[in-house]
């Protein structure tokens, strides 16, 4: 706006040129003007410029940062661990020479309340662990498959409810076509236990065992010993998804043996994958993340990755090797965040090196090296690692081959783990662990041992100290009425629930022209008790843990009386 003390002073005009005509216009704008058109473009673009956000170069914007260290939970198990069963402690599994060996732990929440657990093994053996308390029983519904001819040893068991189970097994013996099966004593001690016999699927549906045969698995002769499982249900689909994997299996052409879930009646079925590998070696252990996403680990170092994404295809080949050892046990808590471990103590951790976009991001778990600590802090490397379970981030347990004549099982703490002491100790090997919360869980092992760990109870304040009577009045004792007791759960099962009384058989649905199933028909006694009204879908019990289901991709939360902070479960 004008300023009305200064007079109005016209813009210099510079002289006319003779024979020049000035323009009035230039680009339709007043020449005059274009100085003032000028500067308010500039005033405009300035403007506009301090109000834009600054822009990030597009490769930082795109790229993640899974590898970024989490924080960790700073925890102390506030429990024990405890023999239940062993040679020494109510042995379950009596025998004349060597007790059953128990390979693997799993189990779920009863719908109705309770827990149903099964701890499986060699030579048929099962242990069924019902209710609350540590009380495990023998299960003998799989028994009449070891008939004398055919030894049955159970590696794996995934339990989706108490009427809906499956076992992967390896087996030995038999004649025929089965003549690979027969057992040898292989020359090299690492493979012992797995590279020998053949292989099957078992389906326990709350009545009976059905072994899946191998034409059902689309497998031509004989499978190789099938390792272990893993499985997860997608609530976006209604569906269960499933890996299982097994030995390379020379005698069928098959390389690390890799089947894959269909979920449908009757349980479902496992089929081999039609995914290309590059793993022609044993694969001993599998954990199922998600409907597109799984780790398998093996022989030699091999950690396979399955991932998939929408549009793409997806392989199980082998990723960049951590380390030459053999793997045996593996576990994740999230697609970021896992580890494996075995032979001489070495184990690796992953951190999300492959969802890394970064193209020199090497895809594969971190080497750790040697990880479990004794107290005064050296490595422990006397040992195989055969199981781990994680409870979350930085919260897990392991356990393996005895050290100094003692269990191995140990605790994570930040990158390393801590041994711990074993109430009546058995001093054998442990073959796997299963965590139900932090504060409570199992681990089994050699000559059927299982161990059994709760949290330990607070230490009750101290009565206070009776004041004696006054001494210059006589005491009145007053009758106070002792309280009527509060009845806690019962540990035993509900009259009304519908439990199977009849002994179960065993159906083989051997098609035609299938070479006999290695594991005959036969009738077992010693069903399972479990509700046929059952679900697939594991709910944890009103307690002071907030209930979780750990076949849920996101998870839920436990709450950690030591630690006073919430740390995520699977």
């Amino acid at each position: 706006m004008p300023n009305p003390s200064r007079p109005f002073r016209p813009l210099p005009q510079e002289p006319r040129r003779p024979g020049a005509i000035r323009p009035k216009m230039l680009l339709g704008v007043p020449r005059m003007a274009l100085p003032l058109a000028a500067g308010l473009v500039a005033c405009i673009a300035l403007v506009l410029m301090l109000a834009a956000p600054a822009a990030r170069p597009p490769a930082l914007a795109q790229a993640p940062a899974p590898t970024a260290s989490p924080t960790l939970p700073t925890w102390s198990p506030g429990g024990t661990w405890r023999a239940v069963h062993s040679p020494k402690v109510k042995p379950l599994f009596q025998a004349a020479t060597t007790p059953q060996g128990l390979n693997a732990v799993h189990g779920v929440e009863r719908p109705g309340g309770g827990y149903f657990a099964l701890a499986v093994g060699d030579k048929c053996a099962i242990a069924k662990y019902e209710g609350v308390g540590t009380a495990w029983t023998r299960d003998r519904s799989f028994e009449a498959q070891c008939d004398g001819t055919h030894v049955v040893d159970l590696r794996d068991v995934f339990i989706r409810a108490p009427d809906d189970v499956w076992v992967t097994a390896r087996y030995t013996g038999g004649g025929g076509l089965e003549r690979d099966c027969v057992i040898k004593t292989p020359a090299d001690r690492d493979d012992v236990d797995f590279d020998e016999g053949c292989g099957l699927m078992a389906h326990w549906n709350g009545t009976a065992w059905r072994v899946q045969s191998n034409l059902d698995m689309k497998i031509n002769r004989l499978a190789p010993p099938i390792n272990a499982l893993n499985m997860v249900y997608d609530q976006a689909t209604a569906k269960w998804y499933g890996w299982a994997v097994g030995n390379d299996a020379a005698f069928d052409n098959l390389k690390g043996l890799i089947l894959e879930f269909i979920d449908g009646p009757n349980g479902g079925k496992w089929q081999v994958t039609s995914a290309p590998n590059n793993n022609a070696v044993d694969l001993r252990d599998i954990y199922v993340l998600n409907k597109d996403e799984a780790w398998a680990i093996g022989e030699h170092g091999a950690e396979a990755w399955f991932y998939r994404t929408e549009g793409s295809s997806a392989d199980w080949s082998r990723r960049g090797l951590s380390g030459p050892d053999h793997l045996y046990a593996l576990d994740m808590v999230d697609p970021l965040y896992g580890w494996d471990g075995g032979q001489r103590g070495r184990m690796n951790h992953y951190d999300g090196n492959c969802h890394d976009t970064n193209p020199e991001t090497a895809c594969w778990f971190d080497n750790k090296a040697y990880p479990v600590r004794s107290a005064s802090g050296q490595p422990v490397t006397a040992m195989e690692i055969r199981g781990i379970d994680l409870v979350a981030r930085g919260v897990g347990w392991l356990v393996g081959t005895k050290v100094d004549s003692s269990s191995m099982i140990a605790y994570l703490l930040d990158d390393h783990w801590t041994p711990v002491g074993v109430v009546d100790d058995p001093d054998e090997n442990l073959n796997a662990v299963f965590m139900r919360t932090a504060d409570e869980g199992w681990a089994v092992g050699a000559k059927g041992v299982i161990l059994d760990y709760r949290a330990n109870a607070p230490t009750p304040s101290p009565s206070p100290t009776p004041r004696p009577p006054s001494a210059t009045l006589p005491a009145t004792p007053t009758s106070t009425a002792s309280p009527s007791p509060t009845t806690g759960p019962s540990a035993t099962p509900s009259a009304t629930e519908d439990r199977p009384t009849a002994s179960p058989t065993v159906a083989t649905q051997t098609p035609s022209g299938e070479p006999t199933t290695p594991v005959p028909s036969g009738t077992a006694s010693g069903t399972p008790d479990v509700p046929a009204s059952a679900t697939a879908t594991e709910t944890r019990p009103a307690s002071a843990v907030p209930t979780v289901d750990p076949t849920s991709a996101g998870g839920g939360s436990i709450y950690l009386p030591y630690a006073r902070r919430f740390v995520t479960r699977r």
